[in-house]
C-alpha cells in the first residue's frame, strides 16, 4: 500500500465503498422486483390448481343436471380427483394444501384425501345421491377458496387481473353451483307438474340471485378488466378479442336459463322440465367454457406482468452497471487530474516552505525587538501610573474640601434667606402699624368733632336754661356738666392726637429703615446664591476631574497590563517563530514525502533542475502555483 500512487489509492477507496453499495443495490433491486415476480408466479400456481378443481366442479354439477349418463359423469369426477392429485403433487405444498396449511385456516375437513374418501363412501354401489353431490360441490368450492387465499390471487395488485380473478375465483364457481342446483331442483319439480307456491317463490329468488348477483357482478368484473387493461404493462393482444365473444356466448346461455327459471316461478306456459333441464345444461357448460377463456386470459396477464418485471429488473441492472462504469471513469479522471495538481502543488510548497523558513527567522528577530520595547514601555507606564495615582489623591482631597465649602455656603444662603424673610415680615408689620395709626387719628378727629358739637349743644342748652329761669335751673346744671365733659374729652382727644401723630412719625421712620434693611438682605441673599452656584460648579468640576483622573489611572493600568501581555506575547511569538522554523523544515520533508507518494520516486524536482529539457515548463508551473500564495506573504516586522 505504501508503494502505491495516490490515484490507485483513491481507486481502491472507491472500490471499497462502491462494491458493497453496488451489491446492496443489486440485492434490493432484485429482491423488490423478484418479489413481484414470485407473487405473480404464485398466482399462476393457483390458476394451475384451479383448473382440476373447476373440472371436478363441472363433473359434479353434471350429476345434478339430470344427465342420462351418470356412470360417465361419475368417472369424470374420479378423473378430476386424479388430475387434482397430480396438480397438488407439484404445487400443493407451495399453496398450503398440506394438513398443516389447511389446519392453520381451520379447514382440516377440506383435505383432498378426506374429500375423496367421503365421496367414495357416499357412492359405493349406488348412484350418487343429491345430498352427496351437493356436499362434494361445497367441498370443491371450499378448496377453490383455499387455493385463492394461498396463491395471492385474492390479493392481486393490478385492476385488470384483479377483476378477472374475481370473476374466475369468486363469482363463476358460485354461479356454476347455483345453476346445477337450481336446474336439478326445478326440473325435478316440473316433472311432477306445476310448481307449488313455495317452489315458485324459491324459483323467483334463484332467478333474481342469478341475474342481480352473479351475472351483474361478472359483467362489471369483465368490463373493468377490459377498461383497465391498457393501464398495466400494456394492452393484452388477446384479452378483448377472446373475452368479449366468450362473454356474449355465456350471456346467451345463462340469460336463457334465467328466463326458464323466471317462467317456472310464474307458471308460464311452455316451461317444461325438459326445456328447463336443457337450458340448465347449456348454461352450465357455457359458464365453464367462459371460465376457461377467462382463466387463460388471466394467465396471460400474469405472464405479461412477469415479463415486464423481468425487463424492469434487466434494465435496472444494466443502468446500474452503466453507472458503475461511468463512476469508475470519472474517478480515474479525477485521480489523474489530482495527480497533476498535486505535482504542481508540491513544487509550490517546496519553494514556499523555504520562504516560510526565512520569514520565520525575520519574525523571530522582530519578536525579540518587540519584546524589549514592550518591556521598556511597561516600566514607563508604571511610573506614569504612580504619578497619576498621586494626582488622583490630591484631586480627591480637593473634592472633599469643596464639598465642605459647598455645605457652608448652602448654610449661609439659607440663613440669609431666613433673615430676609423675617425683615420682610417686620416691614409688613410696620406697614400695618402705620395703617392702624392713621385709622386711630381719624377716630380721634371724629371724637374731637363730637366734643366740639357737644360743647356747642351744652352752650345752647345753658342759654335755653337761663331763659327758662328757675324751671330750667336743673337742666342748666346738667348742661354745665356736659360742657365740662366735652371740654375734657376735647382736651384728651387733642393730647391723644398729638401722641398718635408722634407715633405715626416714628412708624414712618421705622418703615423706611426696614425697607433699607430688606434691600440689604436681598442683596446679601442674591450674592449668597451666586456664591453657592459657583461653589456647586467648582465641586462638580472637581468631581469630574477626580473621575477623569481615576479613568486615566485605570486606562494606564489596563495599558500597563496590555503592554506586559504584549511583551509576553512577543516572547511567545519569538519562541513560536523558532518553532515555526522547525515546522518549515518538517514541511519541506513532508513535501518530499508527498512527492514520493504521488510519483513513487525520490527526486520529483529532477525534471525541473537547470539544464533539463523541462526547465521552462517547471518554472511556469512554479510561477502558476506560487501566485496565490505570494499574495498572503507577510512583510517583515521591525521593532
Amino acid at each position: 500500500m505504501n508503494q502505491q500512487r495516490i490515484g490507485r489509492r483513491l481507486l481502491l477507496i472507491v472500490l471499497v465503498f462502491a462494491v458493497p453499495f453496488t451489491a446492496l443495490t443489486i440485492w434490493l433491486l432484485a429482491k423488490g422486483i423478484n418479489g413481484h415476480i414470485d407473487f405473480a408466479r404464485q398466482e399462476l400456481r393457483g390458476n394451475t390448481v384451479q383448473r382440476p378443481l373447476e373440472a371436478l366442479l363441472q363433473a359434479t354439477g353434471r350429476l345434478n343436471l339430470t344427465s342420462d349418463n351418470a356412470t360417465a359423469d361419475t368417472a369424470a369426477v374420479d378423473r378430476g380427483f386424479l388430475d387434482l392429485d397430480a396438480a397438488l403433487a407439484e404445487h400443493g405444498e407451495a399453496l398450503q394444501f398440506t394438513p398443516t396449511g389447511l389446519a392453520s385456516r381451520h379447514r382440516e375437513n377440506l383435505a383432498p384425501a378426506s374429500v375423496r374418501q367421503r365421496w367414495q363412501t357416499a357412492t359405493v354401489g349406488a348412484t350418487p345421491a343429491p345430498a352427496a353431490v351437493a356436499a362434494l360441490m361445497a367441498d370443491v368450492r371450499g378448496l377453490i377458496a383455499h387455493g385463492g387465499d394461498t396463491s395471492n390471487l385474492i390479493l392481486d395488485p393490478d385492476l385488470d387481473s384483479y377483476y378477472l380473478m374475481d370473476a374466475t375465483l369468486c363469482v363463476l364457481p358460485e354461479l356454476q353451483e347455483r345453476i346445477a342446483n337450481a336446474s336439478a331442483r326445478f326440473a325435478t319439480a316440473l316433472k311432477a307438474g306445476a310448481l307449488d307456491p313455495a317452489a315458485q317463490r324459491e324459483a323467483a329468488v334463484q332467478a333474481a340471485l342469478l341475474r342481480d348477483t352473479n351475472i351483474t357482478r361478472i359483467d362489471g368484473d369483465v368490463q373493468t378488466a377490459l377498461n383497465e387493461d391498457a393501464n398495466f404493462y400494456g394492452t393484452s393482444p388477446t384479452l378483448s378479442p377472446q373475452l368479449t365473444p366468450a362473454l356474449a356466448e355465456w350471456h346467451k346461455a345463462v340469460d336463457a336459463f334465467v328466463a326458464q327459471v323466471d317462467g317456472a316461478s310464474s307458471s308460464s306456459p311452455g316451461i317444461t322440465a325438459a326445456s328447463l333441464a336443457a337450458a340448465g345444461r347449456q348454461a352450465h357448460e357455457a359458464s365453464f367454457v367462459f371460465w376457461q377463456v377467462s382463466v387463460t386470459e388471466l394467465d396471460r396477464l400474469l405472464e405479461m406482468r412477469i415479463a415486464a418485471k423481468a425487463a424492469e429488473r434487466r434494465q435496472g441492472l444494466l443502468a446500474l452497471a452503466g453507472l458503475i462504469i461511468v463512476a469508475c471513469g470519472i474517478t480515474w479522471r479525477i485521480a489523474r487530474k489530482l495527480n497533476l495538481e498535486l505535482r504542481d502543488l508540491c513544487l509550490g510548497l517546496t519553494d514556499h516552505s523555504r520562504d516560510l523558513e526565512s520569514l520565520a527567522q525575520a519574525v523571530s528577530s522582530s519578536s525579540h525587538s518587540l519584546a524589549d520595547g514592550a518591556t521598556r514601555s511597561a516600566a514607563s507606564l508604571e511610573e506614569i501610573s504612580a504619578t497619576l495615582e498621586e494626582m488622583s489623591g490630591m484631586s480627591r482631597t480637593n473634592s472633599e474640601n469643596m464639598v465642605r465649602t459647598k455645605e457652608l455656603a448652602d448654610g449661609m444662603r439659607r440663613s440669609a434667606e431666613t433673615g430676609s424673610a423675617d425683615i420682610a415680615a417686620m416691614s409688613q408689620a410696620m406697614d400695618a402699624i402705620k395703617a392702624s395709626s392713621d385709622n386711630i387719628a381719624k377716630i380721634i378727629k371724629t371724637i374731637d368733632e363730637i366734643a366740639f358739637q357737644t360743647n356747642i349743644l351744652a352752650l345752647n342748652a345753658a342759654v335755653e336754661a337761663a331763659r327758662a329761669g328757675e324751671a330750667g335751673a336743673g337742666f342748666a346744671v346738667v348742661a354745665e356738666e356736659v360742657r365740662n365733659l366735652a371740654q375734657r374729652a376735647a382736651a384728651a382727644a387733642r393730647e391723644t392726637a398729638q401722641r398718635i401723630e408722634d407715633s405715626i412719625g416714628k412708624s414712618r421712620d421705622g418703615v423706611a429703615i426696614t425697607q433699607k434693611v430688606t434691600a440689604g438682605f436681598a442683596t446679601i441673599t442674591a450674592q449668597a446664591r451666586e456664591v453657592n452656584e459657583l461653589v456647586a460648579q467648582i465641586t462638580t468640576a472637581t468631581a469630574e476631574q477626580d473621575q477623569g483622573l481615576q479613568q486615566a489611572n485605570q486606562a494606564v493600568s489596563e495599558l500597563d497590563k496590555t503592554t506586559q501581555t504584549n511583551a509576553a506575547s512577543a516572547e511567545e511569538s519569538a519562541a513560536a517563530a523558532e518553532e515555526l522554523n522547525g515546522h518549515a523544515l518538517a514541511m519541506d520533508e513532508a513535501v518530499n514525502s508527498l512527492a514520493v507518494i504521488i510519483e513513487r520516486r525520490e527526486h520529483i524536482r529532477a525534471a525541473w533542475l537547470p539544464g533539463d529539457k523541462s526547465e521552462a515548463e517547471g518554472a511556469a508551473r512554479r510561477q502558476r502555483v506560487s501566485k496565490p500564495l505570494a499574495k498572503a506573504k507577510p512583510e517583515p516586522v521591525h521593532a
